[in-house]
């Protein structure tokens, strides 16, 4: 039987592959490690705030790449005050987000955009989920309250406008 042990004993990560820009090396993964993909996407999603805010597929884009660019080259996008907007808008202009995504190997690209729109796609459906929820919540306590002698139709009309503003405010 062939153990595990034995089969990571061998293994190592591809190389990087090195391409010149502007007299600089830029280094490019070749793979990169499912925990870092998974940091990659995480970064992405704590960035869009879809708690708090619509999802809009542009910002969303715009996201990837730049992180795309940071987890899979040498070039430090951390240690800046520029905004997501601004390292986009330059990283695009100079053409270095189509230049990593050509150099990344095709499989490992269209696996990375495969993992993130899956999760993003699970997010917003969790997110319409419970606005759903929400929204039939109030349809029945509205029919409930018709319903019911002695309400004290006071306390009701705040609890609506409690989950009439969440309803609102998560924008569902």
């Amino acid at each position: 039987m062939l153990k595990f042990d034995k089969l990571a004993e061998d293994f190592v990560y591809p190389d990087a592959k090195m391409v010149s820009f502007k007299d600089e090396d830029i280094y490019i993964k070749q793979y990169l490690p499912l925990m870092e993909k998974y940091q990659l996407i995480y970064v992405c999603i704590l960035s869009l705030n879809l708690n708090q805010q619509p999802y809009h597929p542009l910002t969303s884009e715009a996201l990837f790449d730049i992180e795309l660019v940071n987890f899979y080259t040498n070039i430090d996008l951390d240690n800046t005050e520029a905004t997501y907007f601004r390292k986009f808008d330059v990283l695009h202009h100079l053409g270095l987000i189509d230049l990593v995504i050509e150099n990344i190997p095709v499989a490992e690209y269209e696996e990375m955009q495969r993992l993130y729109e899956k999760t993003i796609n699970a997010i917003l459906e969790y997110n319409q989920g419970i606005g759903n929820a929400l929204k039939s919540l109030l349809s029945d306590s509205m029919g409930m309250s018709q319903d019911l002698e002695g309400i004290d139709e006071e306390k009701l009309a705040k609890g609506l406008e409690v989950v009439e503003k969440l309803t609102k405010e998560k924008h569902i």
